[in-house]
């Protein structure tokens, strides 16, 4: 076999925790019709599975994954290293939204949980990953998924929005770190994106709670009338999300997509039944649309909630053209954190 400066000429390797669903799914895809090599790891392996059988002209391999156990995300990386000898690319997608309630009412074990998946589980892949990732690529890169709400904060949200801030912090310190080596470290912030994981959260009533906190005149005072509304579980993924997980990405911990949901008016929450139904990104945009734009409320300046292929071009940019670039943040939320936040929002 050929190499390169002591590297394999063999195509690139891309490992995608939150690969069975919605932003991870998309993402794993777009490697793959980039020429890489796909690791696709989700707290599902069904779903990974899944992912798989949409890929072609190059492997991909499935991989069963639960980023909070550091003994899986070893065997994870273990996998990827005796099946491809490499590993080019890593995007930690896999997270969770949690729970909605205020900061007095929220349990300190939900709280630990949204930070245990979105923020420690990344940090245990990228300790993994690292060491692979200088010894076998001649251009290494990860991302990971923050948030709109990794930038401006949203009620009844604190373990989420801690948890996205952080990851921006991980982001940065690790670029400072690596950089010299060569390792790219950067982060991407999705805005509302249509994934089955954001009707989820709508149908499970974590709407309306986040709406009660911020209307004008809403009172704290009383934690049962501001009840947590518990999202779908799952390390972000298509069931939900983190990984492997729920937002966009899967287990009773979330994955990627992580759900942001601070840029729609999340009032009228469609129907379980709906959500379930909402199987692919350009239906569930649609419920989502049209969840949003019934009254007139949607609140991003593109009036429209952003599709899952929207925020894997970016993250396969950054890892395959972004050469100069890293420990930043990208957002990608058709422009919602420009406005100036109101009361109602």
């Amino acid at each position: 076999m050929s190499s390169v400066h002591g590297f394999s000429s063999t195509a690139a390797v891309a490992l995608i925790t939150g690969a069975g669903s919605g932003i991870g799914r998309a993402a794993a895809i777009q490697f793959a019709d980039a020429g890489c090599n796909i690791v696709a790891a989700d707290i599902n392996k069904v779903a990974a599975e899944e992912t798989c059988s949409l890929i072609k002209d190059v492997e991909c391999l499935a991989v069963c994954c639960d980023i909070t156990q550091p003994d899986q995300v070893a065997a994870m990386v273990a996998a990827t290293k005796d099946k491809f000898g490499r590993l080019d690319y890593a995007f930690n997608n896999a997270g969770i939204s949690g729970t909605a309630a205020p900061v007095h009412a929220m349990p300190l074990e939900e709280f630990d949980r949204v930070l245990s998946v979105n923020l420690r589980g990344h940090f245990i892949a990228m300790q993994a990953q690292i060491p692979l990732m200088l010894a076998t690529s001649p251009s290494p890169a990860i991302v990971l998924t923050s948030s709109i709400c990794g930038h401006q904060a949203h009620a009844g949200m604190a373990g989420y929005c801690a948890s996205k801030f952080g990851v921006r912090g991980l982001v940065k310190a690790a670029a400072v770190e690596y950089g010299p080596r060569g390792l790219r470290v950067n982060s991407v912030s999705p805005g509302a994106i249509a994934t089955p994981l954001l009707l989820d959260f709508l149908a499970s009533g974590g709407g309306d709670t986040v709406k009660q906190l911020t209307e004008e005149g809403a009172t704290l005072d009383d934690p049962a009338g501001c009840s947590a509304a518990t999202a779908a579980p799952t390390q972000a993924g298509p069931q939900g999300g983190a990984a492997t997980g729920p937002s966009g990405s899967g287990s009773g911990k979330s994955s990627s997509s992580s759900l942001d949901v601070g840029s729609l008016n999340l009032a009228d929450a469609p129907a379980s039944a709906e959500a379930s139904a909402a199987l692919s990104s350009t239906s569930t945009a649609a419920a989502a649309d049209e969840s949003s734009k019934e009254e007139g409320k949607l609140k991003v300046p593109l009036r429209r909630v952003g599709h899952p292929e929207e925020i894997a071009s970016c993250v396969v940019w950054l890892c395959m053209h972004g050469h100069y670039v890293t420990g930043t943040d990208v957002l990608v939320d058709g422009g919602s954190t420009c406005r100036v936040m109101t009361s109602s929002d």
